[in-house]
């Protein structure tokens, strides 16, 4: 995916000012991912590059969404 799609922008996007309004969760969508990440035994950075090997990121999504190993 090139750098100029939006699905690419948001990925990658912070906040300026970090903050949010009052009652929102603490735990941010990246820190989500992240969490995901490390219990799959990768990190933020080698995600993408999964990635883009359709067949190795269907068996990690495959893995992520199964009761034994997942994140649910």
């Amino acid at each position: 995916m090139s750098d100029n799609r939006p699905a690419k922008k948001a990925l990658n996007w912070i906040p300026l000012d970090g903050k949010r309004s009052c009652g929102r969760p603490k735990k941010t969508w990246r820190s989500t991912m992240k969490e995901d990440l490390r219990k799959l035994k990768t990190n933020w950075y080698q995600a993408p590059i999964i990635a883009k090997d359709r067949d190795k990121w269907k068996k990690v999504v495959a893995l992520c969404c199964s009761p034994a190993g997942g994140t649910r």
